[in-house]
């Protein structure tokens, strides 16, 4: 039993020792990067300034009964599209139409005092040349006379008054546009407290931003604008700069609206749009494609490649046009920039070329 405990303990230390082998060396294997490049270049482009806004009607009028009464017609309800001086709705019309024939009798009676007294009068005056008048005589009828005249005008006045006060009655819409709101209904007591309408100007739609001060200095009337808007997605809709502020409100920003044509109603007011605004001169800049880029602690970073070595540089950035980035420091004309595969580069580290991308366009459709 003893011998067997030593012979099996001799090939259990011989398999411990074999497994080490002093000298031996660890051998470190290093993937080399494959990447996609492309050639900087520089383009003529403009730079724009990106906002968001809110798209609103050009005009939103309230319209306040200018009589007051219980309505007796409804003409036009909400959703309605109505022209200037259009009915949408008329007032108990009964008691301004008995002032209107008060004040059409009184200015009759009016007219009769005038025509009476300018006959009086004219008599008057012949019989004073025919020296059978005295002057007080024609002067009592002068008198008679100007209180005629101012009779009639007062009546005049009337006249105009109440039938204009019937007109009233018509609540009319000063502005062609959309009905947004009513508040009304046949049989409602209404007056000028509160408003009957809302209507608004939807084939005129404005955008309102307020912009910084350096902003307020790229921004002119002659500005190419275009505006895009989630609810219409891929389409690009034209505006126009209608008003730029020159005074800084409370805040220190400065007020500038863009006009939108919307003949064809395409778009609502209340939808948020997303606003470029465009220089109005070409600049030559520096453009790569915007997967080249590679962002860190909020700073921008690209790989180039000098003599097979990825090299990372920091760059700053102008501005954005779809996929394309606008470069204002950091790369140079014509250095290779690594278009793809430059997040799993390091700053010195040998990298292969398996594809050279001939133009960033040919580039970006591949995506």
């Amino acid at each position: 039993m003893k011998r067997l405990i030593i012979f099996l303990s001799i090939p259990i230390f011989f398999i411990f020792t074999s497994c080490e082998k002093p000298g031996a060396e660890e051998v470190q294997v290093t993937d080399t990067v494959s990447v996609e490049v492309l050639k900087i270049s520089r383009e003529n482009t403009r730079r724009y300034l990106e906002f968001s806004g809110l798209i609103q009607p050009s005009s939103t009028i309230e319209i306040y009964p200018e009589a007051a009464g219980k309505i007796t017609k409804i003409l036009m309800d909400e959703g309605a599209w109505v022209k200037k001086d259009d009915v949408l709705a008329v007032i108990d019309q009964a008691d301004y139409r008995l002032g209107l024939a008060q004040a059409e009798a009184a200015l009759h009676l009016a007219e009769a005092g005038y025509k009476n007294a300018d006959n009086t009068l004219a008599r008057q005056l012949e019989l004073k040349n025919e020296g059978f008048s005295s002057d007080a005589v024609l002067e009592g009828a002068q008198t008679s006379f100007d209180v005629a005249s101012a009779q009639l005008e007062q009546a005049r006045v009337a006249y105009k008054m109440a039938k204009r006060q019937l007109d009233r009655t018509k609540i009319k819409t000063p502005i062609s546009g959309y009905v947004s709101f009513k508040t009304i209904d046949v049989g409602q007591f209404v007056s000028s407290a509160n408003p009957a309408y809302i209507i608004q100007k939807l084939k005129k739609l404005e955008i309102n931003l307020s912009v910084s001060e350096s902003q307020i200095l790229q921004i002119n009337s002659k500005a190419k604008v275009l505006i895009e808007t989630d609810m219409i997605p891929g389409k690009h809709i034209s505006g126009r700069i209608s008003y730029v502020g020159r005074s800084a409100g409370p805040d220190g920003s400065f007020p500038v609206r863009i006009e939108i044509n919307n003949d064809r109603l395409k778009l609502n007011a209340g939808w948020t749009a997303g606003i470029k605004i465009y220089q109005t001169h070409e600049e030559n800049l520096i453009i790569i494609p915007g997967r080249a880029l590679i962002q860190k602690s909020g700073k921008w970073f690209a790989f180039i490649i000098d003599d097979e070595i990825a090299v990372e540089r920091q760059v700053t950035l102008l501005n954005h046009i779809s996929n394309k980035v606008m470069i204002n420091s950091g790369l140079s004309e014509n250095e290779t920039l690594i278009v793809r595969g430059q997040e799993y580069c390091k700053s010195g580290e040998s990298v292969e070329i398996i594809k050279t991308w001939q133009a960033m366009d040919e580039l970006l459709l591949s995506e």
